[in-house]
């Protein structure tokens, strides 16, 4: 196994399940084969489906979600007649709620979980950064605001676990009950290895960035915790791309190696199948060059003078945009955040060189509004995922501006 969480190689076998008895569990719960339902697609208010709890539907309406998304049009049908599931879809395009609201539906139709299962998760979502998992627990955790309606005492709790958090903080939310477990693989790992959770009642099982997760290198820490989950759980994988590592990975995760039912939210290629790198469709691409190759105090006084420029007509437009702005060092995140400041734009700096806590925090203004302008180290985009609404985006990198990204 890939040493990609600090705590050396372990060896974590996968456990003998013909040996270990496992109590059954439900997983159809709309009375349509899979072939069918995918004919049968459509839904339009999320109630249609009928066996969503009635607190999930509430917390729904409290957040003013009236109608599902593309995504979970699609999905919800699928996933609750039992399928497993592939759903190629962008960040930002309403998945996480396509997988957290048939998990809160499994967890209802199993028994409660004992004095001893307290830290054993009935759904486990795997995703591949610290903020992603802190975001789809946030969500998951508004779902669950009135679930001490629901068939379990006491409510259902989601539980976050990820590397970079406090570990004892993260064993006692563990302590307190964890039906639903949202974690990153290197300290998920880190707990089942150290027996500080269970996977043994997991039947709903969730890789939420799949393509994103192999990029940095988890394959191996996934496979690892599979290995820990029942095999006939049911399987739901979520990607933006459908590389062919990304489907090796996914047929070799399903229920028995039975094929996954595959939809796609998005555009395509010319060939039908799911592009692997092709822009959000609204969005329009413009790249501004400055030539200055002689006068460095030029070009940055220009790029300065060309960023304020824009921003002013952004907020003009709507005080509600927010842009992001990429740069290739972390000190000019710093040095450009303060410029904007004092030029009277609410701004921040996120890198790696801010603690876990100031990025958070960073990270919550922005969602919010307080912020309207955040500055990212551009190596740090392989980290971020957000929930909120972009209006703007732009890079700063080397000699020219680009990127100018903006919905029709």
């Amino acid at each position: 196994m890939k040493d990609v969480s600090g705590w050396g190689d372990l060896h974590l076998p996968p456990l003998d399940w013909a040996s270990l008895e496992r109590e059954p569990f439900r997983r159809a719960f709309l009375d349509l084969p899979c072939e069918a339902c995918r004919r049968k697609l459509g839904i339009t208010v999320s109630a249609e489906l009928g066996v969503l709890p009635g607190y999930a539907l509430r917390g729904l309406r409290d957040q003013e979600i009236l109608a599902p998304m593309p995504i979970q049009a699609q999905a919800l049908p699928l996933v609750l007649s039992g399928c497993d599931v592939v759903g190629l879809a962008q960040t930002g395009s309403g998945k996480t709620l396509a997988f957290l609201l048939p998990g809160l539906v499994h967890i209802e139709a199993q028994r409660p979980l004992a004095v001893d299962e307290a830290a054993s998760p009935m759904v486990l979502v795997l995703a591949p950064t610290r903020e992603l998992a802190i975001q789809i627990a946030d969500e998951a955790t508004k779902l669950l605001l009135h679930s001490q309606e629901g068939n379990h005492p006491g409510g259902l709790r989601a539980v976050c676990l990820y590397g970079g958090g406090r570990k004892q903080d993260q064993i006692q939310s563990l302590s307190l009950g964890s039906h639903l477990v949202v974690a990153t693989p290197g300290r998920l790992l880190d707990f089942v290895i150290s027996r500080e959770v269970s996977l043994l009642r997991v039947t709903f099982f969730v890789l939420d960035e799949a393509d994103r997760m192999l990029d940095l290198g988890f394959k191996g820490d996934v496979v690892a915790v599979s290995g820990q989950v029942r095999p006939e759980r049911q399987s739901l994988f979520f990607s933006a791309t459908w590389s062919r590592e990304v489907q090796e990975l996914t047929n070799g995760l399903c229920h028995q190696g039975i094929m996954p039912v595959r939809i796609s939210v998005g555009r395509q290629g010319a060939s039908g199948e799911p592009a692997a790198s092709v822009a959000r469709a609204g969005i329009v691409q413009q790249v501004v060059v400055l030539d200055y190759p002689d006068n460095a105090e030029r070009q940055s006084a220009e790029k300065q003078r060309l960023l304020e420029e824009h921003l002013h007509h952004t907020r003009a437009a709507s005080e509600d945009h927010k842009v992001l702005v990429f740069v290739a060092t972390k000190a000019f995140a710093n040095t450009l955040a303060n410029r904007l400041c004092e030029a009277g734009f609410a701004a921040a700096a996120i890198h790696g060189g801010k603690s876990q806590d100031d990025r958070l925090w960073a990270l919550d203004q922005f969602r919010m509004g307080a912020l309207v302008v955040y500055i990212f180290f551009l190596l740090l985009l392989l980290f971020f995922y957000t929930f909120c609404l972009v209006h703007y985006c732009l890079t700063f990198r080397f000699f020219f501006v680009g990127g100018f990204c903006k919905p029709l």
